[in-house]
């Protein structure tokens, strides 16, 4: 990337087929996430030509810099696409989005208008974040929030062994919730003024 980190892409072999781009949801990856690898082997299947794009740091190894990824971040999509085109010497001809790689994939849309792409997929979009993480801090969605929490805070503390502290945070496990990780870690990473502000 131009600030001098990178993403890991995963492409499956089926060269000179018709390219599909998949963004994976919070913490997606392809050695982790069964919806992944499946809409990867459907797209094999198909005699397509699928390309993972992992977020910052959730393929197999930590990124290089203190930042990571968030729902309105495009400009790693938008550097994505535009590597996955020159390799194929083509545009991608859909994109698919899941959760937040949704909201990412929909932004990208209204702010850079692709006008060679053929079709995009958003699939259980998180279109209101502040919503979205009150839902999930309740009933049994906790027990989603607790495991994506937890490699979240997992990666944070990798993170800060290869870098040094770079935020002032004493207990990252203390982060019980979204808006509580999104409003200590997320939010100042990305230059927002806290959790409301990013959300």
């Amino acid at each position: 990337l131009d600030d001098g980190d990178f993403l890991e892409l995963v492409w499956m072999k089926n060269p000179n087929r018709p390219t599909v781009v998949v963004l994976p949801g919070l913490e997606g990856n392809f050695h982790r996430s069964t919806y992944i690898a499946c809409i990867m082997a459907t797209l094999q299947r198909q005699n397509l030509q699928g390309v993972l794009v992992h977020s910052r740091g959730c393929g197999r190894k930590i990124n290089r810099l203190p930042r990571s990824y968030h729902a309105g971040d495009i400009d790693d999509l938008e550097f994505a696409i535009q590597f996955i085109s020159k390799k194929i010497t083509s545009f991608p001809i859909a994109v698919v989005g899941y959760s937040l790689g949704g909201n990412i994939l929909l932004r990208w849309l209204a702010l850079k208008k692709p006008n060679l792409l053929k079709t995009a997929i958003a699939v259980s979009v998180p279109f209101d974040l502040a919503a979205s993480s009150n839902h999930l801090s309740r009933g049994f969605s906790r027990h989603y929030q607790s495991y994506l929490l937890r490699s979240m805070q997992l990666k944070f503390l990798k993170k800060t062994r290869l870098l040094g502290h770079f935020l002032p945070i004493k207990n990252v496990n203390s982060l019980k919730s979204f808006r509580l990780f999104d409003d200590a870690i997320t939010a100042p990473l990305h230059g927002f003024s806290g959790v409301d502000d990013y959300y």
